[in-house]
C-alpha cells in the first residue's frame, strides 16, 4: 500500500461518518434548524478558492466553462478543494 492511500477500514470509516453527517445535516435543512451558523465561515472560504479558480479562467478570455477541464493542475486542486471545503462547511452548519 502506499503512503497516501486509505485502507478499506478507513475508508469504510470516512464514508460511514459522511453517511451520517449527511443525513444529520438533512433533517436539519427539513426542520429549518441550524445549529451552528458561525460555521458557515468555512463555506465562505471554500467558496473563495472556487472562485479564485474560476477567475484563472476569466483571466485566460473563457467566459463560460464547466468544470476544472481547462485549468493548470494549481488551478485544478484550488478548485475541487474549495468544492470540499464548501461540503464540509455545510455540514458542519447544518449538522448537530
Amino acid at each position: 500500500m502506499r503512503e497516501n492511500e486509505f485502507s478499506i477500514v478507513g475508508k469504510t470509516a470516512v464514508m460511514i461518518g459522511f453517511i451520517w453527517l449527511s443525513v444529520a445535516a438533512a433533517a436539519n435543512v427539513i426542520q429549518g434548524n441550524v445549529p451552528y451558523p458561525q460555521a458557515f465561515a468555512i463555506t465562505l472560504v471554500g467558496f473563495v478558492l472556487f472562485l479564485c479558480a474560476k477567475l484563472s479562467l476569466l483571466r485566460q478570455g473563457r467566459l463560460v466553462s464547466f468544470g476544472p477541464g481547462l485549468m493548470s493542475p494549481a488551478m485544478k486542486n484550488i478548485y475541487r478543494g474549495g468544492y470540499w471545503v464548501m461540503i464540509v462547511g455545510a455540514m458542519a452548519t447544518f449538522s448537530s
